[in-house]
């Protein structure tokens, strides 16, 4: 399963988020799922060019150097910016403050 969850901001809203449609991958290469947020993307009449970063897990094929998912995207958009897999930031924040905690939360 691969969600596709878009972040946007409304003047009426503010920020807000959505998962705009999960689908299934057969393949899971860089070509498959760039070719499907592009269909995502279209059938929700969301331009490619109002992308300003992409969240991903950090596998060689979402951020690899050569062939990936974010280089296959920042060919089209260049001034697209990559954000790194949340929940690895959020593992690594707590894993490193976790020492440094002077109560026991439980």
């Amino acid at each position: 399963m691969f969600p596709f969850v878009v972040n946007y901001f409304t003047v009426e809203r503010g920020i807000d988020r959505s998962v705009i449609e999960v689908i299934e991958l057969v393949n899971e290469i860089a070509d498959h799922f760039v070719a499907s947020l592009r269909e995502v993307l279209q059938m929700n009449d969301i331009n490619i060019q109002n992308m300003t970063s992409i969240g991903a897990d950090n596998t060689n094929v979402n951020y690899g150097r050569i062939h990936s998912v974010f280089s296959l995207l920042k060919s089209d958009v260049p001034n697209l910016m990559k954000g790194n897999c949340f929940s690895h930031v959020l593992n690594n924040a707590v894993k490193t403050s976790h020492t440094r905690l002077v109560i026991d939360v439980e």
